[in-house]
């Protein structure tokens, strides 16, 4: 059976002439100290050393879902008090291009083995998972008329699609509006 080891954070001060601007400060040391008082290890902790994690979980978040933050950035634009039209098409069609393209969710792609759907991670309403067979399938039922109903099926089967398919609509109808809106006042 394995002893365990016990984490201590000592605040040693350091030896004048060690540590350049930060002279006779204390700076603090992690210690291993086993049940018997012995001291395993000792390291230097700073502050700007990453412990654990290097990337937060808030940054990895947003950069998954930054179409949703960029389609709320439109929907705000077009009600600000000075509306920029360029910037609303802009903002439209990059959140559009997200939520065909790139929104996490789920393949569904039907699998010829057991005929249930996949359920590996896709990437859009469009692109299918990683299986050669299923990165193109959706597209291919936007291109046939009579797969249409199939594709409108899969679109709304998991919370991620239907996010993603009621982000396109809007982003869609946001960026004709802002395009009709350009060709009037133009």
């Amino acid at each position: 059976m394995a002893m365990p080891v016990y984490r201590v954070i000592d605040v040693i001060p350091e030896p004048i002439g060690t540590g350049g601007a930060q002279l006779n400060s204390p700076h603090p040391v992690e210690r291993h100290v086993d049940p018997f008082g012995r001291v395993a290890m000792s390291t230097p902790v700073t502050s700007f050393e990453p412990m654990g994690r290097t990337k937060s979980r808030t940054k990895k978040v947003i950069w998954r879902f930054w179409g949703y933050l960029v389609l709320a950035a439109a929907v705000y634009v077009w009600f600000g008090n000075d509306t920029n039209i360029i910037l609303v098409l802009a903002l439209s069609a990059l959140s559009l291009l997200y939520m065909l393209f790139a929104a996490p969710m789920w393949c569904m792609a039907p699998n010829t083995t057991n005929g249930k759907p996949c359920s590996n991670n896709a990437h859009g309403l469009l692109i299918g998972c990683w299986i050669r067979k299923h990165k193109w399938e959706k597209v291919k039922m936007v291109v046939r008329r009579q797969r249409w109903a199939e594709l409108c099926r899969r679109s709304w089967s998991t919370i991620g699609a239907q996010a993603a398919t009621v982000g396109a609509v809007g982003s869609f109808a946001s960026a004709v509006a802002a395009t009709i809106t350009l060709i009037i006042k133009v």
